[in-house]
Formats: structure tokens, sequence, C-alpha cells
């Protein structure tokens, strides 16, 4: 299972970011061997129509699961419709986000 979590830098300790969206990175968490990589956000400077261009973004990442502070509106109906599930986090740190995930706390 892939997991996705938006971040401010293209460092696997980085914050998270506040908006989906605007995120400049992802981090993409491998649930199967606990490894995490950087994923570029390209759709970062669009002006309008970002959250979908993102959402189809994970969705070619072959992600499975977003954990993010905020979602927009149009970004979670792409997301749910291609069976991405989404959370809300609870805190600003990947790890502990992973963690709450793995334990069923979010």
């Amino acid at each position: 299972m892939t997991i996705a979590l938006p971040i401010l830098k293209d460092d696997p300790k980085a914050d998270l970011s506040e908006s989906l969206s605007r995120a400049p990175f992802f981090a993409l968490i491998d649930s199967e061997n606990h490894t995490i990589k950087t994923l570029v956000n390209p759709n970062y400077f669009q002006p309008s129509g970002a959250g979908i261009k993102v959402a189809q973004l994970l969705i070619d990442s072959h992600v499975n699961v977003l954990l993010t502070p905020r979602c927009g509106e149009n970004a979670f109906q792409v997301l749910k419709e291609a069976g991405i599930a989404c959370y809300y986090t609870v805190s600003s740190n990947i790890v502990e986000n992973y963690q709450a995930f793995l334990d069923n706390r979010l």
C-alpha cells in the first residue's frame, strides 16, 4: 500500500503542508517495507484547478491512502471516485501521522 502526505520540502523528515494542492512535494510511504520517498508536485504554482491535478498525480502514482490536514472538495471527489481513502492528520510530522494511521487513530 502507498500512503501519501503533502510536505513542504524534498525531505522525508519535512513538516506537512497545510494545503494539499499547494504542497510542493508529497511523501510516499510504502507500507510493506516502511520506506519513504518524495514526489514533486508540478502543479504547485497552478493558478487554478490545482486540486484536481494533484488528485490525478496521486492516482497516477498508485496512491492508496492520503493523509492530509485539508483537502478541497474537488480533489476529494476525484480521489474518492478513484478509491483513495482520505484521512485528516493529527500533527505536522510524517512519522506520527503514519503511526496514527497504522494504529487506526485517524
